[in-house]
């Protein structure tokens, strides 16, 4: 009898032992998986965040070097145009001397070489406006990555991006192709010279009012881009960048 209560002893002390061994081990178990699929989540942030940081340089790069070929095709547009234009010059001066008033002669020199001269300093100005959409876009663009990267849906932003980038785009290619351009005075006699004149003149102005066409297209799609970051972003945008 003795020995059975020993042995009655001995088993209870077995069950209670191994009652309190089996919530530790699974408890252990779960904070081993927890671990483990805090460091899955943990990797995978890391390389979302990292994409989008490839991402990010890849379409500064982009932007760069599409700048940076515009501005290799315009100098050399523009070397190959001052050739023409020297040749046009010279041809004008040898038309002119069927105009018998020097002082028309000297006005539609002038007025050849003021054309010319405006058409360049105009693409100046449009293409240092696309320089500063280009810059802006790009800021844009970073904000957009930092508000992905906190989990906010940015597919309004991106597709608004795409079409600021299509515009900017646009934009250096109609530069590109008046850059190209020069304008001709037809000299036929002193009666048709002063609506000559005016009709090479408003065909620069005609081509130039296109090209500024693209350029506010480029400015409004940039504007559009911010718009949609702010509304992300629960802020209010400026009406132009």
């Amino acid at each position: 009898m003795y020995m059975d209560k020993k042995l009655y002893a001995f088993v209870l002390s077995v069950m209670a032992v191994s009652l309190f061994a089996i919530p530790v081990l699974a408890h252990d178990g779960d904070a081993g998986h927890v671990h483990e699929l805090n460091r899955e989540r943990q990797e995978v942030r890391e390389s979302f965040k990292q994409d989008i940081q490839v991402r990010r340089e890849q379409f500064r790069q982009e932007m760069l070097e599409h700048r940076e070929e515009f501005k290799a095709n315009m100098a050399e547009r523009r070397r190959e145009l001052g050739e023409q234009i020297s040749e046009k010059r010279a041809e004008l001066k040898e038309r002119l001397k069927e105009i018998h008033n020097e002082r028309k002669r000297l006005i539609v020199e002038r007025i050849d070489r003021r054309m010319d001269e405006l058409n360049e300093r105009i693409l100046d100005k449009f293409s240092s406006i696309l320089n500063r959409l280009d810059v802006v876009l790009q800021k844009i663009s970073a904000r957009a990555d930092e508000a992905e990267e906190r989990g906010v849906d940015v597919s309004n932003v991106r597709t608004a991006i795409d079409d600021a980038v299509a515009a900017i785009h646009a934009g250096y290619d109609a530069i590109e192709e008046q850059a190209d351009n020069t304008y001709s005075i037809e000299i036929v006699d002193e009666d048709s010279l002063q609506e000559n004149v005016k009709n090479a003149r408003q065909m620069l102005h005609d081509d130039l009012k296109n090209v500024r066409d693209t350029i506010k297209t480029a400015h409004s799609s940039v504007v559009e881009a911010r718009v949609a970051l702010a509304h992300i972003m629960g802020a209010k945008a400026e009406e132009s960048p």
